[in-house]
C-alpha cells in the first residue's frame, strides 16, 4: 500500500521534526524542507498529496510566495494546501490569501487537531 505523502515546509527545526512525526505516526510519508524554495521544488518534483506550509519564513520565499507558485503550476495547482501561522485570527491573513488553502492553523496547535485537519483535507481531495 502507498502511504499518503505530505510536504512539511517549516523553518524552525523542532517544529518541523515534531510535526512530522506525529504524521509519521498516523501512517503518512513526509517530505522535510527547512525553507520556501527548498519546499517548492520538491513540491514540483515529489508531487506530495498534500502541503502543510509555515506562513512566514525569513530569509527567502514567504509560505505567501510558495503558495502563489505552487498554485500557478498546473502540476501542483490542485495539491490542498495548510498554512501554519503564529497570527492569532484569520482576519490577519489577506482574504484573498485565505481563499487559495484549505485549512489554517495558528501555532501552537494541537497535533490532534492538525490530524484532523489533514485528515479532512485528504477526504475532501477526492
Amino acid at each position: 500500500m502507498n502511504k499518503l505523502k505530505i510536504l512539511v515546509i517549516e523553518d524552525e527545526k523542532d517544529h518541523l521534526e515534531d510535526i512530522c512525526f506525529v504524521l509519521e505516526q498516523a501512517g503518512y510519508k513526509t517530505i522535510k524542507s527547512e525553507n520556501g524554495e527548498k519546499g517548492l521544488e520538491m513540491a514540483k518534483n515529489q508531487k506530495p498529496d498534500i502541503i502543510i506550509c509555515d506562513l512566514n519564513m525569513p530569509p527567502g520565499l514567504t509560505g505567501y510566495q510558495v503558495l502563489e507558485e505552487i498554485r500557478k503550476d498546473p502540476g501542483t495547482a490542485l495539491i490542498p494546501f495548510i498554512i501554519l501561522t503564529v497570527f492569532p485570527r484569520q482576519d490577519d491573513v489577506d482574504i484573498e490569501f485565505r481563499l487559495k488553502v484549505q485549512d489554517y492553523i495558528v501555532k501552537p496547535f494541537n497535533f490532534n487537531d492538525l490530524l484532523a485537519r489533514v485528515q479532512r483535507c485528504l477526504e475532501e481531495k477526492k
